[in-house]
């Protein structure tokens, strides 16, 4: 019988969700179900994208110990109660030639998620002929950068009930995001 933990509820609608949205131009590249057996931790990961440049990670883990406070199988404590980390990943990729100001990037996140704390990572790429990707070597490839715009939080039961708005504010962040780089500046 599987667990009715918070990670059950979440990825599932998360999931559920995100495949009704394929007709709003949301599209799946790919998704995966996790569990370290021996300890019990789990981890769903679901990459979606609106066009070509622009993506974005989903991932919700929970613990064994987070997975045990949720169904009370052991008993919580104020300042502890279990629940899965969710995380989000928005990455957009350009040519590096023509750069895009992250700080301009940033905003646009912060814009639909003022209450997190974003880390930003940039990273170099080259792209060779065959359109196969390396790390950054010859220079004669095409150099790409990728920039992440990533954030964390503490969710619980009550968050599946507010898959909806969290997928829209999803979308509507990389439309928002595809909107802001100029033409030509993305691959």
């Amino acid at each position: 019988m599987p667990s009715q933990s918070s990670f059950d509820l979440i990825w599932r609608s998360l999931e559920d969700e995100m495949e009704d949205r394929a007709d709003q131009g949301l599209e799946i590249s790919d998704h995966a179900l996790w569990m370290e057996f021996f300890r019990g931790d789990r981890r769903y990961e679901i990459r979606v994208s609106t066009g070509p440049g622009i993506s974005c990670l989903v991932q919700v883990d929970q613990t064994a110990v987070d997975a045990a406070v949720d169904t009370e199988g052991i008993a919580g404590q104020e300042d502890y109660r279990g629940g899965c980390w969710l995380s989000v990943e928005f990455c957009v990729n350009g040519p590096a030639s023509e750069p895009v100001d992250h700080w301009l990037l940033q905003r646009v996140v912060e814009e639909f998620w003022p209450d997190v704390d974003i880390h930003h990572e940039s990273v170099m790429e080259a792209r060779h002929d065959e359109g196969e990707r390396f790390p950054l070597r010859p220079e004669t490839a095409e150099q790409i950068r990728h920039h992440h715009f990533r954030f964390t939080w503490l969710v619980g039961f009550e968050f599946a009930d507010r898959i909806t708005e969290f997928v829209d504010a999803l979308i509507e962040t990389m439309r928002r995001l595809s909107a802001t780089v100029p033409p030509g500046r993305m691959i």
